[in-house]
Protein backbone atom coordinates (compact mmCIF):
# COMPACT_ATOMS: atom_id res chain seq x y z
CA UNK A 1 0.00 0.00 0.00
CA UNK A 2 3.15 2.39 1.04
CA UNK A 3 5.31 2.61 -1.67
CA UNK A 4 8.14 4.03 0.15
CA UNK A 5 7.54 1.33 2.91
CA UNK A 6 11.24 0.76 4.35
CA UNK A 7 11.27 -2.76 5.97
CA UNK A 8 14.78 -1.96 6.79
CA UNK A 9 13.67 1.32 9.04
CA UNK A 10 10.64 -0.69 10.33
CA UNK A 11 13.03 -3.37 12.16
CA UNK A 12 15.36 -0.44 13.37
CA UNK A 13 12.20 1.57 14.94
CA UNK A 14 11.27 -2.09 16.35
CA UNK A 15 14.52 -2.61 18.09
CA UNK A 16 14.26 0.95 19.42
CA UNK A 17 10.27 1.12 20.68
CA UNK A 18 10.86 -2.31 21.71
CA UNK A 19 7.13 -3.57 20.86
CA UNK A 20 5.89 -7.08 20.35
CA UNK A 21 4.91 -6.96 16.25
CA UNK A 22 2.62 -10.03 17.15
CA UNK A 23 0.51 -8.42 19.96
CA UNK A 24 -2.33 -7.30 18.88
CA UNK A 25 -2.55 -3.27 19.04
CA UNK A 26 -6.23 -3.33 20.75
CA UNK A 27 -3.94 -4.87 23.55
CA UNK A 28 -1.95 -2.33 23.85
CA UNK A 29 -2.00 0.67 26.25
CA UNK A 30 -2.66 4.19 25.00
CA UNK A 31 1.02 4.93 25.42
CA UNK A 32 2.35 1.74 23.56
CA UNK A 33 -0.57 2.43 21.33
CA UNK A 34 0.94 6.07 20.33
CA UNK A 35 4.53 4.27 20.09
CA UNK A 36 2.90 1.79 17.30
CA UNK A 37 1.55 4.75 15.58
CA UNK A 38 5.14 6.38 15.29
CA UNK A 39 6.93 3.26 14.21
CA UNK A 40 4.59 2.57 11.22
CA UNK A 41 4.48 6.21 10.43
CA UNK A 42 8.18 6.61 9.94
CA UNK A 43 8.36 2.96 8.57
CA UNK A 44 6.48 4.57 5.48
CA UNK A 45 9.09 6.86 5.35
CA UNK A 46 6.78 10.04 4.28
CA UNK A 47 7.94 13.29 3.30
CA UNK A 48 4.89 15.47 4.92
CA UNK A 49 3.94 13.88 8.61
CA UNK A 50 1.02 15.19 9.98
CA UNK A 51 0.88 15.28 13.97
CA UNK A 52 -1.98 15.74 16.41
CA UNK A 53 -0.98 15.59 19.87
CA UNK A 54 1.82 13.74 19.35
CA UNK A 55 3.53 13.29 22.55
CA UNK A 56 0.05 12.70 24.59
CA UNK A 57 -0.38 9.60 26.75
CA UNK A 58 3.47 8.70 27.05
CA UNK A 59 5.79 8.96 29.82
CA UNK A 60 8.69 11.71 29.74
CA UNK A 61 11.71 9.17 28.81
CA UNK A 62 9.25 8.40 25.91
CA UNK A 63 8.17 12.05 25.01
CA UNK A 64 12.34 12.14 24.88
CA UNK A 65 12.93 9.57 22.07
CA UNK A 66 10.17 10.53 19.95
CA UNK A 67 11.23 13.83 19.65
CA UNK A 68 14.82 12.57 19.41
CA UNK A 69 13.62 10.76 16.39
CA UNK A 70 11.38 13.72 14.91
CA UNK A 71 14.71 15.48 14.75
CA UNK A 72 16.68 12.80 13.15
CA UNK A 73 14.17 11.83 10.87
CA UNK A 74 14.10 15.97 9.48
CA UNK A 75 17.95 16.19 9.77
CA UNK A 76 18.77 12.92 7.55
CA UNK A 77 15.55 13.18 4.82
CA UNK A 78 14.28 16.62 4.98
CA UNK A 79 11.25 15.28 6.67
CA UNK A 80 8.81 17.96 7.44
CA UNK A 81 6.44 17.84 10.51
CA UNK A 82 3.43 19.86 11.41
CA UNK A 83 2.23 19.84 14.89
CA UNK A 84 -1.02 20.47 16.05
CA UNK A 85 -1.19 21.19 19.89
CA UNK A 86 -2.30 22.61 22.62
CA UNK A 87 0.25 22.71 24.74
CA UNK A 88 2.86 24.52 23.30
CA UNK A 89 5.46 24.21 25.84
CA UNK A 90 6.14 20.52 25.21
CA UNK A 91 6.59 21.02 21.63
CA UNK A 92 8.30 24.68 22.01
CA UNK A 93 11.89 23.12 21.46
CA UNK A 94 10.86 21.27 18.60
CA UNK A 95 9.81 23.93 16.29
CA UNK A 96 10.96 25.99 13.51
CA UNK A 97 7.88 28.00 12.99
CA UNK A 98 4.63 28.13 15.13
CA UNK A 99 1.12 29.63 13.97
CA UNK A 100 -1.09 30.29 16.44
CA UNK A 101 -5.18 29.60 16.09
CA UNK A 102 -7.55 31.54 18.07
CA UNK A 103 -11.38 30.52 17.75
Amino acid sequence: IYPSWSEERYMQLTDIFKLDPKRKLHRFSKGMKRQAAFLLALSCMPELLILDEPIDGLDPVMRRMIKNLLFQETAARELTVVISSHNLREIEDMCDHVGIMHQ
